[in-house]
């Protein structure tokens, strides 16, 4: 059990923190963030970290590592969790990779390609061909630069598919091509993975009373100083907050945005339900680990 690398995953609000605070106090472990928002420092509240509390009383990293200026990846993220899991390891304790963000989790159990940034000519190419391009067209491009992709995807997954045109057309070698080439940082084995998967129902009640919750802990305090530090904030893609720089701005209702907030963020769990069910492999999947967490 000392060996592993636990990795908690599941939907925005499926209570993925409070089982990683359990696991770590039960198991003598290290929490580390797996959530491309919750690494911003600027909006603690939106992004729903851990409290100061929480941090005081187990080890929490990675969370509130950045500005919301500066740039981030996936690339960059993983050389920061490698060195935090052999961190945790040297000290004796099992590092607890929790998140949301489905893609720096597979990217750390399956391996990531290092494929160079795409051109901003590129870029504009594909957006361009996004603009004016049914599904089926750009699903036959597809067919014509990288069939094993094209049998992978369906025709609607067509971010997806842009994707693996991008690389293509910018760097003459196939997605899939850049994916073989994939490193592991760790033998699969070394991981023992668990998706929550508590009842939509549950999820959607849980977005719901989450952002009020925000509400009532002082998140549009927190969206107002950080359109003072950063006016291109409306920008960034975090859940709620477009919504709330309406309501600051005078645009919307205060009532109206928490609604369409709440609308957004249980569309968001929905796509993440759907992505882990399909694209990683769990040794465990469960509504809750509370009852009984010890790890086989």
């Amino acid at each position: 059990m000392k060996r592993k690398i636990v990795i908690i995953a599941g939907a925005t609000a499926s209570g993925k923190s409070i089982q990683a605070m359990h696991m770590a106090h039960s198991l003598d472990g290290v929490i580390i963030n797996a959530d491309s928002q919750q690494v911003y420092m600027d909006i603690p509240i939106l992004t729903a970290q851990p409290s100061e509390q929480d941090r005081k009383l187990l080890d929490h990293r990675l969370y509130g590592i950045i500005k919301c200026s500066d740039s981030f990846s996936v690339g960059k993220w993983l050389k920061m969790v490698l060195s935090e899991i052999q961190e945790a390891k040297s000290h004796g304790k099992i590092p607890i990779v929790v998140g949301g963000t489905g893609l720096y989790l597979r990217a750390l159990v399956e391996g990531f390609a290092e494929i160079p940034p795409i051109s901003a000519k590129t870029l504009n190419n594909i957006a361009a061909l996004d603009a004016s391009s049914s599904n089926g067209t750009i699903y036959d491009l597809l067919k014509q630069v990288d069939k094993v992709l094209y049998q992978q995807l369906k025709l609607n997954d067509r971010q997806r598919i842009l994707r693996a045109l991008s690389v293509y057309y910018d760097t003459g070698i196939a997605l899939s091509e850049w994916q073989k080439r994939s490193k592991r940082l760790f033998p699969r084995e070394d991981f023992y993975t668990i998706l929550l998967n508590p009842s939509r129902e549950q999820v959607y009640s849980n977005c719901n009373s989450r952002f009020l919750k925000m509400i009532n802990s002082g998140v549009v305090e927190e969206v107002k100083r950080l359109m003072l530090v950063y006016p291109h904030a409306k920008y960034l893609k975090v859940l709620g907050l477009s919504e709330l720089i309406e309501y600051v701005d005078g645009r919307s209702a205060l009532d109206s945005a928490i609604a369409i907030a709440q609308k957004h963020t249980r569309n968001y769990a929905k796509r993440q339900m759907t992505w882990f069910r399909h694209q990683m492999k769990y040794d465990r999947v469960t509504e809750s680990l509370l009852a009984n967490f010890q790890i086989e």
